[in-house]
């Protein structure tokens, strides 16, 4: 397993002849074909063509015959092959990197055949037969997810909402406010004063991650003076841990600036913010 982050310009792409169809519209006819069959998709991002663990896995498991019966009783499978520069990267499969948050390879999604996934393992076997056993542990996660889906359906008010709460809770979160938006929309309805606190912890977090994009941006494009002003006025109704964090992109930026001086009274203003965190 190497990290993409490894390679200064390795991103995500599949090799195209010109014939060859588009990594979405391949997506797209895996899902149908799931659908027909009732079964989930297992999507593969790996690199043979360069990257060793990833040529290994292809050959010790995806390529054996044990594994491929045992997978295609419940999965239709699609392989995105990940080459060395991001200059051979198609637009598509940058965009699935960015639908489902992989970050290393040899990865695999699981999802069912309506695209929504349940699962993410960057973990390797060089077994087919352990490898089996560790996918049918992560779609055992799709069959539980629907199962309890099914019981919070029946329940009303708050015990519904904690139901499909717990359910949520087990999948990885990163994929909950992008493609579990009518299982949030039910738990907000059932739980009308918040009590699980579940909407709210999603709400925030994907509120860290555009703050955490638009501040990284002003840095990459080195404009200081604004990450200064926007800290200053986002941080105006803050308190405790929140302001700290906002004053945090402050002082990055006086150092950045070489300020120092500014830089170090910044820091002892926000430890004023909350003492004890």
């Amino acid at each position: 397993m190497k990290p993409l982050s490894v390679f200064a310009s390795a991103l995500i792409a599949i090799p195209f002849l010109l014939h060859a169809k588009a990594p979405k519209e391949l997506l797209k006819e895996a899902q149908a074909n799931a659908a027909q069959s009732k079964k989930d998709v297992l999507m593969i991002f790996s690199g043979s063509g360069w990257h060793s663990r990833s040529k290994s896995f292809e050959e010790k498991v995806l390529k054996t015959d044990p594994f491929k019966k045992a997978m295609g009783k419940d999965f239709v499978q699609v392989l995105f092959a990940i080459p060395r520069t991001r200059d051979e990267a198609h637009e598509q499969i940058l965009e699935l990197e960015q639908d489902y948050h992989f970050k290393t390879i040899p990865s695999v999604v699981l999802t069912d055949f309506k695209g929504r996934p349940y699962a993410y393992s960057s973990e390797i076997r060089e077994d087919a037969t352990e490898y089996l056993k560790h996918l049918g542990e992560m779609h055992q996660v799709r069959v539980d997810r629907d199962k309890a889906f099914a019981a919070a359906f029946e329940e009303k008010d708050l015990k519904r909402a904690e139901l499909y709460v717990n359910a949520l809770k087990a999948l990885p979160q990163n994929f909950i406010r992008d493609y579990y938006a009518p299982e949030l929309t039910l738990i907000a309805e059932a739980d009308k004063d918040g009590k699980t606190g579940y909407v709210a912890e999603i709400k925030k977090a994907e509120a860290l991650k555009q703050e955490k994009a638009r501040y990284n941006m002003m840095f990459r494009d080195k404009k200081y003076d604004d990450i200064i002003k926007a800290s200053k006025k986002d941080g105006e109704n803050l308190k405790g841990e929140d302001a700290q964090r906002i004053q945090m992109y402050e002082v990055q930026a006086l150092y950045s600036l070489k300020k120092y001086d500014e830089a170090v009274t910044a820091i002892g203003a926000m430890k004023k913010l909350g003492p004890e965190s």
